[in-house]
């Protein structure tokens, strides 16, 4: 506190005029020493330093090249000696004289922007009200010496370049140091008083020694990106505060001491501590210390009174990201300085192989490799429909350039890609893919061909079974449809029991029967093919059955929970219509007399072929006798025949010259 109390002594004489020093102007001759009339603000300069006094209004100040001069100007309706600006150089931007600003009790101001150049010391006073400092782009080339007192004081520098040292003494209130693409050739000294204070030191370098003292209250600092140059002590005082440091040197001795409350500090991305490292938790019952592997230790480490090794996520997230950080950013751009640039979101899937199959686009690979563009350092994650965007995550290069493989579910997956930055922002971006990873079949039928994802991991036993009948169901035919208005109150087309010999059907020789693998995760729903069975629970062998509607009642009921059969596959695309037409064929009785014949016929030509010998039938009879003939060899129980004008079908055969 001395040293406060004695840098607060010097300040204040020097607003009053008492110091003398002055420096002259190398690239542009100052106006005369002239005092002006007074209005919100009053200015002079006298003996080659200009003074800035504030009255109890709330005062906004911008020091700005304009026309080739160097101006302050009112902002907001502030008037500078009933004026709206002050020449403080003209014909030039360079001011060589000392500044002492003193704004007064109101809610001000002081914004320095690009194209100034102070070359000597500049000093803030701004004892009451809420006080912000914007220093964009311009340079000073002295030391910048801010005092305030008990407002929620803001200090920013954006592309600024402090030649001197930077010290910040704030009182108590919720004050904010920000400092971001900048410069300091000194050292800098921040010192609070009592408040919830937040520090962000980002892209920047300080060619001295940084000391930061934050007092009581919950405090939240982050390093991103930044050169401390000599040694580096910082103390947070008491309650919960929060540090990160992420992409930080320091030249020398690194001492943090982190007083009482449950504080935590996370070390992540590449740091590099060249002098002795102490890092103590001091007095509290829960402080974290995180240290992730990219940081180097050049002299000694020392870590004390740390209770925990990984810092609360939702915490760093609340403290600094949706906290210091963002709120740097926005009172950055307040002030003046570079607002962010928007948060963006590109996405890339071509480098993935995907086919087509009965007009439905899918892929089999496993994994889905997604590249594209956001924020540079912003995490990037991917979410299955769970909202916790947990799937998979990486981290945007320097340039924001990111690329993961996103693991896909055996189904279709709708894919959202999210960017976080470390300013808390957030988007989206989405796509949806089907992924195949089981085995394909295809069924070729006589009104068109169509194909069956099977699930493989999902029910490997009936895929199987399935897989060990596909040589046998060469020729199987459709033998049983079934609609919801019939017996039975289901819609199905099966198939598998039987094949067609010739003339004849013959049943599929089966192997042993199989587990019910029946899951609710795989309800009998449209499109779905699964085992039939006998009544009895584990009877499955070579007959399976496409589901041509949703049939809840083969998914078990209160009435009958064994009543289910085990759905292994479903049918791809708009091959539905396939299996839709062949359902809506009219069914015929194949073990009936005429039956065979009655079978609709597609896709066929018309065979005409003359059998052995002669054959005639007497009118009006239905005996049939030959010469030379063969009917049992060349004809069969149900074959078309045709004599003269007398067509009918064979029902049967006493010899190889008579037949009925």
């Amino acid at each position: 506190m001395f040293g406060f109390r004695q840098f607060y002594s010097s300040l204040t004489r020097l607003m009053q005029g008492n110091r003398r020093r002055a420096r002259k102007c190398r690239y542009a001759e100052t106006l005369e020493t002239r005092t002006l009339l007074s209005g919100n603000v009053s200015a002079s300069i006298l003996n080659g330093n200009l003074y800035l006094n504030g009255d109890s209004a709330a005062n906004e100040l911008e020091v700005v090249e304009s026309n080739g001069d160097l101006v302050v100007s009112g902002l907001n309706s502030t008037t500078i000696n009933n004026s709206t600006s002050f020449v403080l150089t003209s014909g030039g931007t360079t001011f060589g004289g000392m500044v002492f600003v003193g704004l007064g009790n109101g809610d001000d101001s002081l914004q320095i922007n690009t194209g100034a150049e102070l070359s000597s010391d500049v000093y803030v006073n701004d004892l009451f009200g809420r006080t912000s400092i914007g220093i964009n782009g311009a340079t000073i080339g002295g030391d910048l010496n801010i005092v305030t007192g008990k407002g929620d004081d803001l200090v920013s520098l954006d592309g600024a370049t402090v030649g001197g040292s930077l010290r910040f003494f704030a009182g108590r209130g919720h004050n904010l140091l920000s400092i971001s693409n900048s410069t300091i050739g000194g050292n800098l000294l921040m010192i609070a008083d009592r408040g919830e204070d937040d520090v962000v030191i980002e892209d920047s370098t300080v060619g001295g020694n940084t000391w930061i003292d934050t007092g009581k209250k919950m405090d939240s600092l982050a390093f991103t990106n930044t050169t401390l140059s000599g040694d580096f002590y910082l103390n947070t005082g008491e309650h919960n505060d929060t540090v990160l440091f992420d992409g930080l040197m320091v030249g020398g001795r690194t001492d943090l001491w982190l007083w009482r409350g449950n504080d935590s500090l996370k070390i992540q991305g590449t740091n590099n501590f060249q002098g002795d490292f102490f890092a103590g938790g001091i007095l509290g019952k829960f402080d974290a210390l995180e240290v992730g592997e990219g940081s180097t230790f050049g002299g000694s480490r020392t870590q004390s009174n740390f209770e925990l090794s990984t810092v609360d996520a939702d915490l760093l997230s609340t403290q600094i990201n949706n906290g210091a950080l963002s709120r740097a950013a926005q009172e950055r751009e307040n002030l003046g300085g570079t607002p962010l640039a928007p948060l963006t979101l590109t996405l890339d899937t071509s480098t993935n192989t995907l086919q087509t199959l009965s007009g439905e686009e899918f892929t089999q690979q496993a994994a889905f490799t997604v590249t594209g563009t956001t924020f540079a350092g912003a995490t990037v994650s991917a979410d299955l429909g769970t909202n916790a965007f947990t799937t998979a995550t990486t981290t945007a290069d320097a340039n924001g350039n990111y690329s993961f493989d996103v693991p896909l579910a055996n189904s279709i997956n709708d894919v959202t890609i999210q960017s976080v930055d470390k300013y808390g922002r957030s988007t989206t971006d989405s796509f949806s893919v089907r992924s195949i990873q089981g085995s394909i079949v295809e069924f070729t039928s006589n009104l068109g061909t169509f194909q069956v994802e099977l699930f493989d991991d999902a029910a490997p036993i009936s895929v199987a079974n399935f897989k060990g009948y596909l040589e046998r169901y060469a020729n199987t035919i459709v033998h049983r449809s079934v609609k919801s208005n019939d017996l039975g109150g289901i819609d199905v087309v099966q198939g598998g029991g039987l094949i067609l010999e010739g003339d004849n059907l013959v049943n599929i020789s089966t192997d042993p029967e199989v587990v019910n693998e029946f899951s609710p995760d795989r309800p009998n729903v449209r499109g779905t093919i699964s085992l039939a069975r006998q009544e009895s629970l584990d009877t499955a062998t070579s007959q399976f059955f496409f589901n041509v509607a949703d049939n809840e009642d083969l998914n078990g009921t209160d009435q009958s929970p064994m009543n289910v059969y085990a759905v292994f596959g479903r049918v791809i695309g708009t091959g539905m219509d396939v299996v839709d037409a062949i359902h809506s064929l009219p069914i015929v009785d194949l073990s009936s007399l005429y039956g065979l014949p009655s079978v609709p016929l597609t896709g066929f030509e018309t065979l005409n072929q003359a059998i052995s010998g002669t054959a005639s039938v007497e009118l009006g009879s239905v005996n049939v006798t030959g010469v030379g003939t063969a009917f049992a060899s060349e004809l069969g129980v149900g074959s078309p025949i045709r004599i003269g004008t007398f067509s009918s079908t064979v029902a049967s055969i006493t010899s190889d010259t008579e037949l009925i």
